[in-house]
């Protein structure tokens, strides 16, 4: 009898050991479970996962990285072109005079100019496209106009070109040189219409023509060209529009 006692009190103490064993295990396991792995093993797995991707460069060619809405400003580019082709053909049609398309042409040109400066802040990349756009429809119709067709003066091609150039890097004397291309045409429109004025417009025997509003305007223009280099064509003022840049005291 205290042999069968002692044997079932050695196998107790096996199980005591061998459960207690288990829940040292079990709780090592736990502790495990509760730590997050740790982030390279899951960036090595997740990065065995994953599938291959495409190569970024193509035969050697580095990506190209296109502006956002690069498209529709070049699709906004060519249709001002294609305007002014349009205008050009009406011009060569003879259906119109000249020269009234030819100063519509000028201020389409010069719109597409205005509008590249307004957006320029904004997308520099649609300043200049449609910088390029204005200067592409202006400069061929002032040369077609000038040396072609022969409808506007040299001059007047002058004063729009270089106003133009002043528009675009901000010059405050650009508007100066449109007024005065604005009076110069004025001053061609009345010396052409001279003599016609002449036939008709007959004052004491003698005929009244508009020779004396030819030389006013030019008189006008010599004025506006002289107070733009006056007001904003010295050294120290650079007449840009944006503000100068205050200095440190």
């Amino acid at each position: 009898m205290p042999q069968a006692v002692d044997t079932i009190t050695a196998a107790l103490e096996q199980l005591t050991e061998q459960l207690q064993s288990l829940e040292r295990r079990v709780a090592t396991l736990e502790r495990h479970a509760e730590k997050p792995p740790a982030p390279d093993l899951v960036s090595a797995q997740e990065t065995g996962l994953q599938r291959p991707r495409a190569p970024e460069t193509w035969r050697g060619f580095p990506p190209v990285e296109t502006p956002s809405g690069a498209v529709t400003v070049i699709g906004k580019a060519v249709l001002g072109i294609a305007g002014a082709y349009l205008l050009r053909a009406v011009a060569e049609s003879g259906s119109v005079p000249k020269l009234p398309v030819l100063l519509v042409a000028i201020v389409y040109a010069c719109l597409w100019m205005v509008w590249a400066v307004r957006v320029h802040i904004s997308s520099r990349f649609a300043g200049v496209a449609y910088s390029i756009t204005s200067a592409l429809i202006l400069s061929p119709m002032l040369w077609e106009s000038t040396v072609r067709f022969q409808v506007l003066s040299p001059a007047f091609a002058a004063l729009v070109l270089v106003g133009t150039l002043l528009l675009v890097q901000g010059h405050r004397a650009a508007k100066y040189l449109f007024a005065a291309a604005a009076l110069f045409l004025a001053a061609m429109t009345f010396r052409t219409i001279d003599l016609e004025v002449c036939t008709w417009a007959v004052r004491g025997g003698r005929g009244v023509g508009t020779h004396f509003l030819w030389h006013t305007l030019n008189g006008l223009v010599l004025y506006v060209l002289m107070l733009a280099a006056i007001r904003h064509g010295g050294r120290k003022d650079d007449g840009s529009i944006a503000p100068a840049a205050r200095s440190a005291p």
